[in-house]
C-alpha cells in the first residue's frame, strides 16, 4: 500500500502525524485500520466544554447537515506555509498562503490540545 509506506516514512523522518475525528466518526478508523497506528488520533465532541467555546463551535460546525459528510472533509497542513483543503474523493483547494496554514494550524492545535486521545 503506498500510503501506508508513506506514511511509514514521514514516521522514520520524525514527522509528527496527527489527526483530530468527532466522537460520532470514531468508527471510521476501522476502515483504515492499515495505517491508523501511524497517526496519533484525537476526538473532539459537540459537547466538549472550554472556556472559549471554540471547540463545541468547531465541532457543532461540522455535526450541522450541509452537502458534504464530515468524514469527506479534511485539512493537511503542511511546514506552516501551505495547506490543502479535501472535500470528497474528487476535490481539493491548496493554499500557499502562509497566514491561512498559520491560521489554520492555530486553529488545530487548539483543539489538539483539548481533546481526547483514543489511540
Amino acid at each position: 500500500m503506498q500510503l501506508k509506506d508513506e506514511l511509514e516514512e514521514a514516521r522514520d523522518r520524525k514527522v509528527l502525524l496527527k489527526s483530530i475525528v468527532l466522537a460520532q466518526e470514531e468508527s471510521l478508523l476501522s476502515e483504515i485500520r492499515d495505517v491508523v497506528h501511524l497517526i496519533d488520533f484525537r476526538k473532539v465532541s459537540p459537547t466538549t466544554a472550554d472556556e472559549s467555546e471554540i471547540l463545541a463551535s468547531v465541532a457543532e460546525s461540522f455535526s450541522k447537515p450541509s452537502a458534504f459528510e464530515f468524514s469527506d472533509i479534511g485539512i493537511i497542513i503542511s511546514d506552516m506555509r501551505q495547506s490543502m483543503l479535501t472535500v470528497g474523493q474528487g476535490f481539493a483547494v491548496w493554499f500557499g498562503i502562509p497566514l491561512i496554514a498559520a491560521l489554520q494550524r492555530a486553529i488545530f492545535e487548539y483543539v489538539w490540545r483539548n481533546s481526547e486521545r483514543i489511540m
